[in-house]
């Protein structure tokens, strides 16, 4: 049986809003709507490809009307950042919905989500340069003949590594890419296992009080992220799912 991820952080997520507003709809026809478009997607474009799809199959599919109502729902959910134009007309993160599920399902042919993932998350290249040694004959009748005439090829600029925020942390993107570049800053970086404990530490803490906490774990130049004093807890301490543990909020691996 085919599932989907579903967040429940999506009651309230500021993407959810702004679409509730561009189709005068309550949270639950929201909800609704954008499920029924992913369960569609899961039979019907599981690469999450919208393009041979016109508006009104799209809208016709969560049980709108064809038409203008078919128009304004699509471009409702393009402005609301829940599909993407660019760089082709599609579901946007799809892979962080459906992923988990397309692995199990072509685990014996890798290959194919392997191609799905790669169109959302780009792999990367790494190059690597091998210098040989010089075999040249030394002439003993030309002094330092052995001396090479042209310099040899700059290397290729590093490659960064590209990090996938969450989708339902995607409201607080502006403050957690500030925290990475303070990170870099400091010469650290996040491996594989330290970026998912930070995005649970970050879901730990109260939407509100995200940005603060960011804001004044870099301005104290703590290593790791912990909330002003005085904050719901009352405490300068954050609860995640195993608890309090003293200075590490946020993880390096």
């Amino acid at each position: 049986m085919a599932w989907i991820a579903s967040h429940k952080e999506i009651l309230s997520h500021p993407k959810t809003l702004d679409l509730m507003e561009a189709m005068g709809w309550d949270v639950d026809q929201c909800v609704a709507k954008l499920h029924r478009l992913w369960w569609w997607c899961v039979d019907y474009a599981e690469d999450g490809d919208l393009r041979k799809h016109n508006d009104d199959r799209i809208a016709r599919a969560v049980g709108l009307n064809g038409g203008n109502d078919a128009t304004r729902f699509v471009e409702g959910l393009v402005t609301a950042r829940w599909l993407d134009r660019e760089p082709y007309f599609r579901i946007h993160d799809w892979w962080e919905y459906y992923g988990h599920f397309l692995r199990g399902k072509y685990s014996k042919t890798p290959e194919k989500w392997h191609r799905i993932r790669d169109l959302y998350i780009p792999p990367v290249n790494h190059t690597v340069t091998i210098r040989l040694p010089s075999t040249t004959v030394p002439n003993r009748t030309e002094p330092n003949s052995t001396e090479p005439k042209d310099k040899e090829p700059p290397l290729p600029p590093k490659q960064e590594k590209v990090i996938k925020i969450p989708f339902d942390l995607d409201g607080d993107r502006e403050s957690i890419m500030g925290w990475l570049e303070y990170k870099r800053e400091k010469g650290q970086s996040y491996k594989t296992k330290g970026l998912e404990s930070l995005w649970r530490m970050i879901r730990a803490i109260p939407p509100n009080e995200r940005k603060a906490s960011i804001d004044n774990s870099m301005a104290c130049n703590y290593a790791g992220i912990f909330p002003p004093k005085g904050g719901s807890n009352g405490k300068n301490r954050i609860v995640g799912e195993a608890g309090y543990i003293p200075g590490k909020y946020a993880h390096l691996s």
